[in-house]
């Protein structure tokens, strides 16, 4: 079986559709290519977002008060007509009806992201702390940035920026692979006294936090920069960890 094969089967597949022959070819072939495996995952992401049921974003309890006090008050020969199939004004009434619309599905996509951003944020939490506990920091051990910037060559479809913060007080310490919401990272790791920081750079995929956060003890922080996503996750005091971002921002190119 070759890609075109797999990719063809690849939704049956998930949906467990396929007979039986067709079914364990398929899995054979993810099992030995990459690119068909990663199309699996984010196809499989997919499948999982559509399933979920639709969320809920209620409008802010001043909204109706809000519309209220925006609507022009009605004229005499408005208020006259106003049993006529289109009224004088009727064109207010319409103007008024978009702009509720237009407010009703900007709270819901704000809802959605803020929804997002949480789900990354938890994502991000539960990486750095697995990686903690497991003691698995790092797949490459370096203080080298030019050791462990070529690591990633082949293992990610970007160059990852690794910068050397070493004279400021955070070393460098090593480097991994991770996978966040469906896509690899490369995270570069470094170290504060007896803190790690991970900061994950990936390219595609979900966008990066925007601007600062606390998760349940942690310090977490995203941005995005010459293409590229950027999340740093530490422990650390957030003074220090806020100087740690600084200091990355300022060394890009």
């Amino acid at each position: 079986m070759d890609c075109n094969d797999c990719g063809r089967m690849l939704g049956a597949h998930l949906d467990e559709e396929l007979d039986v022959v067709n079914d364990a070819a398929v899995a054979a072939h993810l099992e030995n290519c990459p690119a068909c495996a990663e199309a699996a995952l984010l196809l499989a992401e997919q499948h999982r977002l559509f399933q979920e049921p639709a969320s809920r974003f209620p409008a802010p309890p001043d909204l109706a008060a809000q519309i209220r006090a925006a609507l022009p008050r009605p004229t005499p020969a408005e208020s006259a007509g106003a049993g006529r199939w289109w009224p004088a004004g009727g064109w207010r009434f319409a103007t008024l009806s978009a702009g509720l619309a237009v407010a009703i599905l900007g709270g819901f996509f704000i809802g959605v992201r803020h929804e997002r951003a949480d789900a990354l944020a938890s994502e991000l939490t539960e990486i750095h702390v697995r990686a903690r506990l497991t003691g698995h920091l790092f797949d490459v051990e370096s203080t080298d940035r030019h050791t462990v910037k070529p690591w990633f060559i082949g293992k990610v479809d970007f160059a990852p920026f690794v910068p050397d913060l070493a004279a400021d007080g955070f070393p460098l310490i090593g480097g991994r692979l991770e996978r966040l919401g469906g896509h690899t990272v490369a995270t570069m790791v470094y170290r504060r006294r007896l803190h790690s920081i991970d900061l994950h750079v990936w390219s595609g995929g979900p966008a990066s936090l925007s601007g600062s956060l606390s998760r349940d003890g942690y310090s977490l922080s995203g941005w995005q920069s010459g293409g590229l996503n950027f999340a740093a996750v530490s422990d650390l005091a957030p003074e220090e960890f806020a100087t740690f971002c600084k200091l990355v921002k300022q060394a890009q190119p």
